[in-house]
C-alpha cells in the first residue's frame, strides 16, 4: 500500500489520500498535472496511515480487496471487487494459531499438547478465584512459618471452592440450573463463585427463651435446598457456629 507513487501522492495531498495499488504511470502524470485543481480520493481514515508497520493490522482489507483506477483528461472512473482466491486463503488461517513448546515429541505429541494447554484456562481461573470470590487482601506477616501457613488456608478454601464447583456440575449431568441467575435463566454450568453468592442471604437466629439464647440457621431457600443437595451435603450436617470462637491462652497472632 506504500508504494512510491501512494507516498508521493498522499504528500501531495496533505495526508488525505490513500490507495491500495501503483498509479500507472499516466494517472500519475495527470495527477501530478491536476492535483491543484482536483480533490483527492478519501476512502481511508487518515489515522490508519501514520501507525508504524508493525502496528499495523495483520490482515488489512488490502488483501482482499483489489482496485483499478482509472483516468484520462481529468476524468476518473473507480472499480473493485473481492480476491476469492485470497479471500480463501484468509479463511483457511481462521482459528489457526501456532504452539512452541519445549517438551519432548514422544511424549507429548501435537494432540497433547494442544490439551495442556486448553487446560492452562482453568490454572487461570482459579487464580481469579484468588483475587476474587475469595477476596485476598494485602496482610504483614513477620514470620515465614506464619506465611507457610496462610498459604496452607489459602489453598484449603479455593481447593473447597472447586469442589464445590464440580460436585455441583457433575450431579447437574448437563442440566441447567436455575435460581442463580436473576429472572430465573438457566446456568449450565455453575461456577464457584455463583454458588457462594446464593448462600450471601443465609442468616443465623437468635431464639431467647427464659434468659437463654439458642442460635439456628434460617430456612433455605429452594435454590439454596437444591444446592445443598447436588453437593450431597446431608441437612443434618448444616449448623451454626458458638457465638464467640474459643481460643488457648497460648495462642499467638501476628
Amino acid at each position: 500500500m506504500d508504494s512510491p507513487e501512494n507516498l508521493l501522492a498522499n504528500e501531495a495531498a496533505g495526508g488525505q489520500f490513500l490507495c491500495g495499488g501503483a498509479f500507472q504511470p499516466h494517472l500519475k502524470k495527470e495527477y501530478l498535472k491536476h492535483r491543484g485543481e482536483m480533490k483527492p480520493v478519501d476512502y481511508c481514515p487518515k489515522s490508519k496511515l501514520h501507525l508504524p508497520k508493525e502496528k499495523r493490522p495483520k490482515y488489512s482489507v488490502g488483501d482482499v480487496f483489489r482496485y483499478e483506477l482509472k483516468g484520462r483528461a481529468g476524468k476518473f472512473t473507480l472499480t473493485w471487487y473481492i480476491e476469492e482466491s485470497a479471500l480463501r486463503e484468509l479463511e483457511n488461517l481462521d482459528g489457526a494459531y501456532v504452539l512452541k513448546t519445549d517438551l519432548a515429541k514422544k511424549e507429548f505429541p501435537t494432540g497433547r499438547v494442544l490439551q495442556e494447554y486448553k487446560e492452562q484456562i482453568h490454572v487461570e481461573r482459579r487464580i481469579g478465584d484468588i483475587k476474587g470470590p475469595l477476596a485476598i487482601a494485602p496482610l504483614f506477616l513477620e514470620k515465614p512459618l506464619r506465611i507457610a501457613g496462610l498459604m496452607y488456608i489459602l489453598l484449603w478454601a479455593l481447593m473447597l471452592l472447586a469442589l464445590m464447583e464440580r460436585d455441583v456440575r457433575q450431579s447437574l449431568d448437563g442440566e441447567p440450573m436455575y435460581g442463580i441467575y436473576p429472572e430465573n435463566r438457566p446456568s449450565p454450568s455453575p461456577t464457584g463463585a455463583s454458588i457462594i453468592e446464593c448462600f450471601a442471604t443465609l442468616v443465623i437466629v437468635l431464639i431467647k427463651h427464659r434468659g437463654e439464647v439458642s442460635r439456628r440457621l434460617a430456612d433455605l431457600n429452594t435454590t439454596q435446598r437444591r444446592l445443598i443437595e447436588l453437593m450431597r451435603i446431608p441437612p443434618s450436617a448444616l449448623r451454626s457456629f458458638k457465638s464467640k470462637c474459643c481460643y488457648s491462652q497460648k495462642s499467638s497472632f501476628a
